[in-house]
């Protein structure tokens, strides 16, 4: 197992980033040589959505869509609840990668969720957030 940082799966994900080219390989030679999965914890997802998004201008819901389709791979390991949360900013553009792990969470254990967000309140109670 390989953990993932984030200044390597921006640059796997972004071919601008000066570094792309180096981390397709390295992503490539861990899938050939079996070493993998390499794993994506959510503090690393959400610094990667921030620097997506700050420096190259991707939208969270984008970035979301991204690092889901990513680490939706066998070659890839993430808490599933990240993943769904992923699933939830992609599909809900107004909630933030937070509020995703939030309404992930809620429905895993079957807890409401305190919040004045109101953003937050209306996914929570519309269930149109479902990835």
């Amino acid at each position: 197992m390989k953990l993932a940082d984030t200044s390597w799966l921006v640059a796997l994900l972004q071919a601008a980033d000066c570094h792309h080219s180096r981390a397709v390989t390295l992503c490539d030679r861990i899938q050939v040589d079996g070493t993998g999965p390499i794993l994506v914890t959510e503090a690393v997802v959400f610094e990667t959505l921030q620097v997506l998004e700050s420096r190259y201008g991707v939208s969270p819901a984008n970035g979301a869509e991204a690092i889901g389709s990513l680490c939706g791979s066998e070659d890839f390991a993430i808490d599933p609840v990240a993943l769904d949360a992923l699933k939830i900013v992609a599909a809900r553009p107004v909630l933030g990668f937070v509020d995703g792990l939030l309404i992930a969470c809620a429905r895993r254990d079957r807890a409401p969720v305190l919040t004045f967000d109101r953003a937050l309140e209306r996914a929570l109670v519309s269930g149109s957030s479902a990835p």
